[in-house]
């Protein structure tokens, strides 16, 4: 950023009307070349910051991609656009892993109620998360705490 700071000062201190816009000129495109670096930044800053927060907030039966985007001040749609370009995931999916991980976990250590599970882990019901847990893993909840305690 002294590099702007030099421009700026070449502004500053230009004589006539050619040499300012002449050094006007250099510091625009100095500007401008800075500019999608710090976007980029700000795009990695918002889905690392999205992404803690899903897994502090996974318990949360509220938490949506709405939600998440309402926090964060941005549209649901550009929050998702980000977060599929950064993380080549769709955040809707994102959130149904960190959901999943957590209640693989409660399975294996714990002899809880795959309805309590469910919603401990923010599932809305326990329909939806047998659903979603046999679509990725390819077995019930009750089928894998089985798997895992026969191992």
């Amino acid at each position: 950023m002294s590099e702007a700071y030099q421009l700026l000062d070449k502004v500053n201190l230009s004589d006539n009307a050619k040499s300012l816009r002449a050094a006007a000129v250099e510091l625009m495109e100095k500007i401008a070349s800075c500019k999608p670096t710090a976007q980029a930044a700000t795009v990695k800053n918002i889905v690392k910051d999205a992404m803690e927060y899903i897994e502090e907030n996974y318990h949360d039966v509220n938490m949506n991609v709405n939600s998440i985007a309402q926090n964060f001040n941005i549209s649901s749609g550009h929050l998702s656009k980000i977060f599929k370009t950064q993380n080549g995931e769709i955040l809707k999916d994102y959130i149904a892993r960190v959901r999943l991980r957590h209640s693989e976990i409660l399975l294996s250590t714990t002899d809880d109620k795959i309805d309590n599970i469910a919603t401990s882990c923010g599932f809305t019901d326990s329909h939806t998360y047998r659903r979603t847990f046999k679509r990725y893993y390819g077995v019930t909840p009750g089928q894998y705490r089985s798997e895992v305690k026969q191992s």
